[in-house]
């Protein structure tokens, strides 16, 4: 080591000492032979342009104008180093011992270039130094430099990859026999350095086994550095022991100057160690303390270069580690993702280097070294996944990588990952396996904050197989990893909350290609899924479309979907094609968390496509029951809730088919398409004593989860009750609101249109409805009942009610409002026909008589309803002879009725053929019993309040009528006469 350090100081002052020898002799030749000597020395030319001067003072001294030392032959620059002027002393006496003293060295505007070719060559190896110096004994050939002087000093780097330029205004130093100093300061890569080193002399670096003292501080922009201990330079290196402190914050430049890269904006860090040299090229650090940022990290290391190939061994103990801060050192990638290599028929790559061209960590890199590694970390910050107590054991030996293992915890679950990879060859090759035991899913969604919490628990065996074939495509994570085949792997899904136990078997299959295989319960009910998909890697591209199949039957439903989706991960972009069949689409409402209505039996099928928060569902079409259903839909998840916007139409509408939606049974009757649930609910509703249907209608859960605007038409609409010829309704749902604005029907010729509003804001649910009945033909309505074509006439009508509750028995037993309905034209003596067939004739003949054909003049019902009670305050027919009054209460809680209808003959002599009718008990099975009386006001107070009411309502039945029309003109009168 002494004669290594002596050879670069030794040429300068031999230089200076041939030179001032030359001068002293005087001899031209003597100064042309000690320039030749020194760069015989360097195996450069060194010569003085500017002439060489003896400075005649004591001690006698030289000045060297314009030195210049010769370029590597390789180098465009001819010049490594410039000098403008050399001064210098010498000490005559000290040589008398075999001594170089130069008391004085002062150095004006050096200029040095320091280069590195291609080859990695630096311009400062000299060829001439390489050989082993002389083991001889005898003086120090180590020079004494007293005092040293530099500046204006320059110095220039230039390599293939990187280059910086650094000023230094001053250096002042000095080598002894007692001590070595310097100190220096300047600006590279325009930011400020300054250097201080205090150190031992040239005695130490001569004395074996001394050890050498030694103290030095680097300041460098925002970066501070210091190094202390001791070095063992000429003797064993067992004693060198070093203390190494670094700390700093922001971008520090030496990053820069050590590799060309921009420097990143770090967080305050620090590194406090103890470096001991045990061995000339074996180093240990012992009492390692980092902390960088939010990071903190203690342990040992070792780095030995003794042998064939550099080892390095490491035991670390995290107690926290950002992984933001982390991030911020990763390099970005330069190559644009989601390019990929054209890959032939055969499914291999046409370039087999393909993966050398890629950016991204390169295992091969790690080919050259040897390595045992133990990392233990408890705990994370700054990362998506709250990992903690993550292990890492890793080997590497002669091109062998072994991780054993990589484990960490998430939530408390544990999950394990070790790999066998052979690094030396491009591709790698080898295995990697991931284990997982009893994932409790909640627990971990609940820990990265996900809105949805999934119930159960996951098992997974997996294990990857590294081919060592050239892969495909650009790899942005590995580009010398192999193509990876995953090998059969078990994943298991349990959620008894769900009644769910699902076993899944993935592998590649077709190359590279993702195959999911997966069988089990789902509620109870077969679960299956069939997936392929493009291979796994792919989904690591976040611009590239990862294209798949897949076939899911879950809760009786069959779903199949084909396409593509970008950023598959995230599934941020979609666009596939649909396929859906299933019994009701309440059933999956529980498996997407998302309330869905009952309906019968579906099919439908559409394009579906997503674009961030928006999905769009176009050119949809299928059938529901045996109506039939298109349209397009919209869902933004932007918001705090989805929001639904669709058109919808149906051609044929099949009205039972919408029962589920109001909690009505559907009808299971011959033709009817029904799924077996719903045959159970019938079959159930139709031993029920109920008329009214009491299920939850779930208002409260619809306006919670979505907000909606829906457009709804049918344009034929079938049903078994009603001859409904059209059906349109618009509903809104949103702030704690359902609106169904309007619900228009065709019916009759006429039309009836209603407005609902319920506000789930309150508890219990307040609720309204409006709504106007518009020239209804009664001969069409009621012709599915055989009931005469001259029986009714037309009818008109308005209605409001107030209600609370969920269900349909609710809104009736709790509500408030009433009804208005008049109707003119028809005749009694038909009606009287049909009525004799719901076997009531004792009751109609003590009613009617023997009533001939009588045209009905007018017919008009006033039905105020409180508290779920309806008061008949008036009902009455008006025919030519006989005016019928009627009385009563409907009690809708109950589902029982209370009426009583009574004739009112304008002829006396009628009186004794008419009798009243009392109508009582259950709404579905009611008794008709001859007698009974008004319970309610008298015939003219009846009439008379009627009187305003039917005026209004005329425009009802007839377009065009109002003041001045002849309908129900009569009725008053009539209703004197028989007062009468």
């Amino acid at each position: 080591m002494q004669k290594r350090v002596a050879i670069p100081l030794g040429v300068l002052a031999f230089l200076l000492v041939a030179v001032l020898l030359a001068l002293f002799v005087g001899l031209p030749w003597a100064k042309n032979k000690a320039m030749g000597i020194v760069s015989e020395k360097l195996g450069r030319d060194v010569v003085a342009e500017g002439g060489i001067h003896l400075a005649w003072t004591w001690p006698p001294g030289l000045r060297i104008e314009d030195l210049r030392i010769a370029n590597a032959d390789w180098s465009d620059e001819p010049w490594m180093a410039k000098i403008e002027t050399v001064e210098a002393s010498l000490d005559v006496g000290a040589l008398t011992s075999g001594n170089i003293r130069i008391p004085d060295l002062n150095i004006v505007d050096p200029w040095v270039l320091l280069q590195r070719n291609e080859e990695g060559i630096a311009n400062w190896q000299f060829k001439a130094l390489k050989s082993e110096p002389s083991q001889e004994k005898g003086p120090s050939q180590i020079p004494i430099f007293e005092d040293i002087d530099i500046t204006g000093g320059k110095v220039l780097y230039r390599a293939p990859d990187q280059q910086f330029t650094a000023s230094i205004p001053q250096i002042q130093g000095a080598l002894t026999e007692k001590k070595t100093r310097l100190s220096a300061e300047g600006e590279i890569v325009d930011s400020p350095f300054s250097v201080n080193v205090e150190a031992g002399g040239i005695a130490e670096i001569q004395t074996p086994d001394n050890p050498f003292p030694i103290d030095a501080r680097l300041d460098f922009g925002n970066l501070q550095a210091s190094v202390a201990g001791k070095l063992a330079i000429s003797g064993d290196a067992e004693d060198n022991q070093l203390q190494l402190k670094i700390r700093g914050q922001g971008e520090p430049p030496l990053v820069a100057v050590l590799t060309g890269a921009p420097a990143p904006d770090l967080p305050s860090y620090q590194l406090n160690a103890t470096v001991d040299q045990t061995d000339p090229q074996r180093w240990a650090l012992d009492t390692l303390n980092s902390e960088f940022g939010d990071s903190r990290l203690q342990g040992t290391g070792l780095l030995d270069l003794s042998g064939d190939r550099p080892y390095i061994k490491l035991d670390a103990d995290v107690p926290q580690l950002d992984i933001a801060a982390l991030q911020e050192l990763a390099p970005e990638q330069n190559a644009p993702a989601g390019e990929a290599s054209e890959t032939p028929s055969d499914g291999k790559s046409s370039d087999s280097k393909s993966a050398d061209t890629n950016t991204g960590l390169d295992l091969t890199a790690l080919a050259g070294i040897d390595a045992d590694v133990s990392i233990d970390v408890q705990a994370f910050q700054g990362m998506d996944a709250p990992v903690e107590n993550a292990l890492l054991n890793l080997s590497l030996k002669e091109g062998r990588l072994r991780i054993d293992p990589l484990s960490g915890q998430i939530a408390a679950n544990e999950l394990a990952l070790t790999a066998d990879l052979n690094v030396n060859d491009v591709p790698v090759t080898g295995q990697i396996s991931v284990k997982a035991d009893q994932v409790d899913l909640s627990q971990t969604a609940q820990a990265l904050e996900l809105e949805a919490r999934p119930p159960g628990k996951l098992w997974l065996d997996a294990t990857l197989n590294i081919t060592g074939q050239p892969v495909a495509e650009n790899d942005l994570f590995l580009p010398s990893l192999g193509q990876v085949r995953l090998a059969p792997t078990k994943l298991r899904f349990e959620a008894p909350s769900l009644a769910a136990s699902i076993d899944a078997t993935l592998q590649t299959v077709e190359g590279s290609r993702l195959k999911i295989d997966a069988q089990g319960s789902y509620r109870d009910s077969p679960f299956e899924l069939d997936f392929l998909g493009d291979s796994p890697l792919a989904l690591r591209d976040p611009e590239r479309p990862y294209s798949l199949q897949a076939t899911v039957n879950a809760a009786d439903t069959r779903l199949f979907a084909q396409g593509k989706i970008t950023e598959p991960l995230t599934q941020q972009t979609l666009d596939l094609r649909f396929e859906i069949e299933g019994p009701n689409p309440e059933r999956l409402a529980p498996l997407l968390e998302f309330p869905l209505p009952d309906l019968p039996p579906y099919s439908l099928a559409g394009q579906l496509y997503r674009k961030g928060d928006e999905i769009k569902v176009t050119d949809f079409a299928g059938e529901v029951g045996d109506s039939d259903l298109s349209g397009d839909a919209e869902l933004n998840l932007a918001g705090s809730v989805p929001k639904i916007d669709a058109k919808l139409n149906s051609d044929y509408l099949d009205f039972d088919d919408l029962g589920g939606l109001i909690g009505a049974e559907p009808d299971t009757g011959a033709g009817e398409t029904v799924s077996p649930q719903q045959q159970r609910e019938a079959a159930a509703r139709e031993e029920s004593d109920y008329l009214f249907p009491r299920e939850p209608l779930n208002i409260e859960a619809a306006t919670g989860a979505m907000q909606a605007d829906i457009e709804y038409r049918a344009t034929r609409v079938e049903t078994d009750i009603l001859p409904l010829d059209e059906l349109y309704f618009q509903v809104n749902i949103g702030n704690d609101r359902l609106e169904i604005k309007p619900l228009e029907f065709n019916l009759g010729k006429g039309d009836i249109h209603l407005e609902l509003s319920f506000d789930t804001g309150r508890v219990p649910i307040a609720g309204s409805l409006e709504g106007e009945v518009r020239r209804i033909d009664l001969k069409r309505v009621l012709a599915p009942f055989d009931i005469a074509d001259e029986s009714l006439g037309q009818v008109g009508g308005r209605m409001r009610f107030w209600m609370r509750g969920d269900s349909i028995y609710d809104f009736l037993s709790s509500a408030d409002g009433g009804l208005l309905l008049v109707m003119t034209g028809g005749r009694l003596d038909s009606l009287l026909i049909e009525l004799a067939g719901l076997d009531i004739t004792e009751s109609l003949a003590a009613l009617f008589g023997n009533a001939d054909s009588v045209p009905i003049d007018c017919a008009y019902l006033d039905l105020p309803v409180k508290n779920g009670i309806a008061s008949i305050e008036t009902a009455l027919i008006d025919t030519s002879d006989t005016l019928f009054l009627a009385d009563g209460n409907i009690y809708f809680a109950s589902e029982t009725l209370n009426v009583v209808i009574e004739p009112r003959p304008k002829d006396f002599s009628l009186l004794s053929l008419r009798a009243p009718v009392h109508v009582e008990g259950k709404m579905q099975d009611p008794s008709f019993i001859p007698g009974g009386a008004l319970m309610g006001r008298g015939i003219a107070a009846a009439a008379l309040a009627a009187a305003t009411p039917i005026a209004g309502l005329i425009p009802l039945i007839e377009p065009g009528t109002g003041e001045g029309s002849t309908y129900c003109d009569g009725l008053t009168e009539a209703i004197d006469r028989a007062r009468k």
